[in-house]
């Protein structure tokens, strides 16, 4: 080790825990650039132990290394915002292995008295061994790309003037977007509008949140969009003003007669049920719906288990995004739960939260 805040190459595989031959491949590949002493020794300071950790940070999310390099060029996010997403990543797998654990803890006993496992367990188990290894993952990419910092710049009003119009969403929800005095806003369902900020033709972000929209053309003409946000990417395609005021008049309705769907609260049981088995039909939920939920069965499935049997299911009404929210009171605990529907049956919408 040095006598300043400097480390030799060996000290820093050594004290990081990587081999000299890795941070060789990061600096061969433009990742890391260590300093050089008079003799051309390398060290690195806390500049590269800095930039080591968002490498490392990078790679634990499944990130490839040319990934890697993308995400590191200049304009890409800060380390405080790599800090969060590592926590968040961190967070979900620690929850993973903890849900992984109390399976094997479970069947254990069985085993032990010499009985056979059932196929729903051991496919349950299998699959939870399968989302524990690391590999590429592209929403991962896809929440960086989408929480980096963007700059914004001034577009001219004919070309902002194509965009107002309303949008249907793939699940039959709507967003439109406006133009009020010189500035673009965008609504999703009954939410608050937010201003759009351009950063390239026909390509906006949302300083509120991290996500961006980009615009779909055919001969000069809008006929879409799709909103990039959570690692995902829904479409939206044009539709008629008259068609989102007839869906705003719709959920205006449902809203006022506190009706739920017929079908809300037997989804949501079964829902539960199989996220207790481990068995999951996912035919029965969209595709944009099921990316989301994979990664998230082995946690939801341990809060279930931590909630106890299922005793009542009261419906609350119907939110501004069209969700049918439910209080649902378990053995230990009271949550309530949203659901929403397409216009074929699936589930495309779902969330939980702790009762008020």
């Amino acid at each position: 080790m040095t006598t300043d805040q400097h480390l030799t190459a060996a000290d820093c595989a050594r004290e990081i825990g990587l081999t000299t031959r890795a941070l060789r491949v990061y600096e061969e590949r433009g990742l890391l650039t260590p300093q050089r002493t008079a003799k051309g020794w390398r060290v690195y300071g806390p500049a590269e132990i800095e930039r080591l950790n968002q490498i490392l940070t990078l790679r634990s999310m499944g990130l490839s290394l040319s990934q890697i390099g993308e995400a590191l060029a200049p304009g890409g996010a800060d380390f405080a915002t790599l800090l969060q997403m590592q926590e968040q990543h961190l967070t979900d797998k620690r929850r993973d292995i903890d849900a992984a654990l109390a399976r094997i803890a479970a069947l254990r006993p069985a085993l032990t008295e010499g009985h056979a496992l059932p196929i729903g367990d051991l496919i349950a188990l299998a699959k939870e061994t399968q989302a524990l290894d690391t590999q590429t993952d592209d929403i991962a990419w896809k929440r960086y790309e989408q929480a980096r910092p963007r700059t914004a710049i001034d577009m001219p009003a004919e070309a902002l003037g194509t965009l107002p119009g309303a949008y249907r969403l793939f699940d039959d929800s709507f967003c439109e977007i406006k133009a009020e005095d010189g500035k673009l806003f965008i609504r999703v369902n009954a939410q608050p509008q937010v201003e759009m900020f351009a950063e390239a033709p026909d390509a906006y972000f949302l300083k509120l949140v991290p996500a961006q929209i980009t615009i779909q053309r055919s001969g000069g003409d809008v006929t879409g969009l799709t909103i990039h946000q959570n690692g995902q990417e829904i479409s939206a395609t044009r539709t008629t003003a008259k068609e989102l005021a007839e869906a705003e008049v719709a959920l205006a309705d449902r809203k006022s007669a506190r009706q739920p769907l017929a079908e809300s609260e037997p989804a949501l049981r079964r829902l539960i049920d199989e996220h207790l088995s481990g068995q999951i039909d996912y035919a029965r939920i969209t595709p944009a719906l099921a990316e989301l939920m994979r990664p998230q069965e082995g946690m939801a499935r341990q809060e279930l288990v931590k909630a106890g049997a299922l005793q009542e299911a009261r419906f609350l009404g119907v939110d501004d995004n069209g969700f049918d929210v439910f209080e649902l009171r378990f053995e230990n605990t009271r949550q309530n739960w949203g659901i929403a529907h397409d216009n074929v049956g699936r589930v495309d919408g779902l969330f939980m939260r702790p009762a008020l």
